[in-house]
């Protein structure tokens, strides 16, 4: 009878066996499945007079095959992996953008300037007038369907944003629910893990570190808490820290991460939640930052050029462009009734950058956003960046605001002149020589320096005393504006919102006029002066606008190139860490197979010893029936 129970016991721990096995085979495929064991020992023993027999085997428990190690590591590679596919995905659609010829502002803005030159050629050519009003307005568009793109992935992000946070509370709500689980399972059946369900958290895990990084720390019990950014907690137990989207304490129209009240965009890494927050500050704003200050630059050194010019009524330039203006946000928490009024003084040295200005109770502290660099100024108004920073009312400790200078820029600008005839392709001002001068003296250049002086289009004589020295006189005012002033060839000679250049020799006695260019319709000095800035570097002082724009294009496909190149790399390293968890703890089928043919013996071993303890027991039997 004893070894009909053991062998009884050995057919059990076969069949336990045997189940386990099967459960193996049939969730091979299974993504996030542990393989599981049987843990067998012998049974206590039995006293037969002065020594012990064996009882036969007991099941102890069923093992998941684990490799904590292996698996943090896949998570970790997982969500780096998902932040730099996110990031190349996006960052590819901008690449694409700026790279389409169609998109590019390289014909708009070299057909402009073309046009500006065909214009020298015959100011007075309405043809060549309307054809220079054309280009301006396809120009001004290129800039604004180029912002409008960029301004829909900006929308396209927050979309992201709002899908990320429900994406990553539903996991968190299921791992919560599976602590739960778990921690219940784990009281009604004596400490016995639940494998399937560890397999289902795990699994959870997984798919939570796709969207963004996160820590795992057992918390007893059975359960783990999951954490985030820094150390914030997003699943404690079987509670769940939800996040939330909100709007920037800056702009309502645009969408942060937040958690327990506060924002956490800033602390959050990995995944593809990461790649979605890394592009927009790492590549949406500093293109459209750029692609902005390129508009503000164009349209302010276009609208002072054309200023200094007249048109064919003969009037004053105007505005060429009309120019977008710095954005200012306070932030919600503000507690002053401050008001803080950006503007720019120098379009050259602006920056392709946002601000912050914050103000401590005594020290307003400036940041550049791009590189972290710091201003510090006691008050206020102060210049930084071709920015003049003026504050109204009184500001509270802890104020802080954003400054955006250039990300409107591309979006505002716009076609302003009303019509050809009010190209000012003519300089208000001439020169003019008596006929009866001795010497040999004339222009080299004339340039109007400040079209708003009042005294611009007064007649001014040079009055030359002697080789090197003149007087000169407002004519129409009557008034001396300068005496015996040395004259050195080459130094330009400044009045009345001019300057001048002379060359030459002159004699004494000799006079040069500068005076109102009346009737001057076929002058084409400032249209000269339009076409020129083309070559002038006017972007931060040390790219034209063609060179700008190429720089910026150059530097998105560079940036995109080596995201594909590191994206790449990551995801062979995704596929070994994947390939190293799953041979340490997924199904090995030929390994099943092998198993199962040996509890096939074994089951067969077992069931022949019941059949012969059964024999035994009947010729036992038939011998007291004998």
């Amino acid at each position: 009878m004893d070894s009909m129970q053991i062998a009884m016991s050995g057919l059990d721990a076969v069949r336990q066996a045997l189940q386990t096995n099967s459960h193996n085979i049939a969730n091979a495929a299974t993504e996030g499945y542990h393989r599981q064991r049987v843990d067998l020992t012998a049974a206590p023993p039995l006293r037969h007079g002065a020594h012990y027999l064996g009882g036969g085997v007991q099941v102890t428990g069923v093992m998941r095959a684990e490799d904590q190690f292996v698996t943090e590591q896949l998570r970790g590679v997982t969500a780096e992996q998902q932040r730099l596919d996110t990031l190349q995905q996006l960052a590819g659609r901008i690449d694409s953008l700026m790279g389409e010829e169609q998109a590019s502002l390289t014909p708009e803005l070299q057909g402009f300037f073309n046009a500006l030159q065909q214009l020298s050629t015959a100011p007075a050519s309405t043809a060549n007038r309307q054809e220079v009003m054309s280009r301006a307005r396809n120009l001004t568009a290129r800039f604004n369907v180029l912002d409008g793109q960029l301004d829909t992935l900006d929308q396209e992000v927050n979309g992201r944003l709002r899908a990320e946070v429900t994406d990553i509370n539903a996991l968190a709500r299921g791992i919560a629910e599976l602590n739960r689980k778990i921690e219940t399972a784990l009281g009604t059946n004596a400490g016995e893990l639940p494998n399937d369900l560890l397999d289902k958290r795990d699994a959870l895990l997984q798919q939570l570190a796709e969207h963004t990084a996160i820590q795992v720390t057992p918390s007893g019990r059975g359960m783990t808490d999951v954490y985030i950014g820094n150390g914030l907690s997003l699943v404690n137990g079987s509670d769940v820290n939800a996040l939330a989207v909100t709007a920037s304490e800056y702009d309502a129209q645009r969408l942060e991460v937040a958690a327990g009240g506060q924002t956490i965009s800033g602390l959050l890494r990995g995944g593809s939640l990461g790649g979605v927050l890394d592009f927009r500050r790492d590549m949406l704003d500093p293109v459209r930052n750029d692609l902005g200050r390129l508009a503000m630059v164009l349209g302010d050194r276009l609208n002072a050029q054309h200023r200094k010019g007249m048109d064919l009524h003969g009037q004053p330039g105007g505005d060429l462009f009309a120019v977008g203006r710095p954005q200012v946000w306070p932030s919600a928490h503000n507690g002053g009734n401050t008001t803080l009024t950006v503007s720019v003084t120098d379009t050259s040295a602006l920056q392709a950058s946002d601000y912050q200005l914050s103000f401590d109770g005594s020290t307003y502290t400036v940041t550049r956003l791009t590189d972290g660099s710091s201003h510090q100024f006691n008050t206020l108004p102060a210049e930084l960046d071709g920015l003049r920073l003026e504050l109204g009312g009184t500001p509270a400790a802890g104020d802080r605001f954003l400054i955006r200078p250039t990300a409107l820029g591309a979006r505002d600008i716009d076609l302003r002149l009303a019509g050809p005839d009010r190209l000012a392709a003519a300089s208000p001002l001439r020169t003019s020589r008596p006929a009866g001068n001795l010497g040999r003296i004339e222009p080299a250049t004339l340039a109007v320096e400040d079209p708003a002086a009042p005294a611009l289009s007064d007649t001014v004589e040079l009055r030359f005393t002697a080789a090197d020295r003149l007087d000169v006189v407002d004519t129409t005012s009557g008034a001396t504006l300068a005496s015996d002033v040395a004259w050195v060839p080459g130094e330009p000679l400044r009045f009345n919102g001019w300057s001048l250049t002379l060359q030459g020799e002159p004699a004494a006695g000799d006079v040069l006029r500068v005076e109102p260019n009346r009737d001057g319709v076929g002058d084409n000095t400032n249209g000269n002066a339009l076409a020129a800035l083309q070559y002038v570097d006017l972007v931060g002082g040390i790219a034209t606008l063609q060179e700008g724009w190429s720089g910026l294009v150059g530097k998105v496909g560079n940036d995109t190139r080596q995201i594909a190149i590191n994206a790449e790399a990551q995801t062979a390293l995704r596929k070994q860490a994947t390939d190293l968890r799953d041979a340490r703890t997924g199904v090995n089928l030929d390994e099943e197979a092998v198993k199962l043919q040996q509890l096939q013996q074994a089951y067969q071993a077992n069931a022949q010893v019941i059949a012969t303890a059964n024999s035994l027991f009947d010729a036992i039997l038939s011998i007291f029936r004998g």
